[in-house]
């Protein structure tokens, strides 16, 4: 293991690197297989690009335009579960709970409580 970018570097970390590109050039192949000495690895986060070096998406942009809930099943799944849920806490007269939820959706005791809280912070 080697202590390089202020961390241990672990070599599966290291075979990462390699396979996506982000590894320095090679000091020399052997049989095709790239070998590094231990001063090119040590040098190496001295010579990477830092911050705004180009790549990621530009600060400040936004989504060219609105995604289309009605095009993405898991979406248009949680649209029609929010809709439920509405129409049992019209009926239960807000008096649903999110034990009542849960059973009623099959989900677990928390997402039906964040639903809930979801739903009520929109009403308000």
């Amino acid at each position: 293991m080697l202590t390089t970018l202020g961390v241990e570097l672990k070599p599966e970390a290291w075979r990462a690197y390699i396979n996506h590109g982000y590894a320095p050039a090679p000091d020399t192949e052997i049989s095709g297989v790239g070998h590094w000495y231990r001063r090119t690895i040590v040098a190496w986060p001295d010579q990477r690009p830092g911050e705004g070096a180009g790549g990621g998406r530009p600060l400040g942009s936004k989504d060219s335009k609105p995604r289309d809930r009605a095009a993405n099943p898991r979406l248009r799944e949680a649209d029609a579960r929010k809709a439920r849920v509405r129409k049992m806490l019209a009926d239960s007269n807000g008096r649903a709970s999110a034990a009542d939820i849960a059973d009623a959706e099959g989900i677990s005791e928390r997402q039906a409580y964040r639903l809930l809280t979801t739903l009520q912070d929109a009403a308000e």
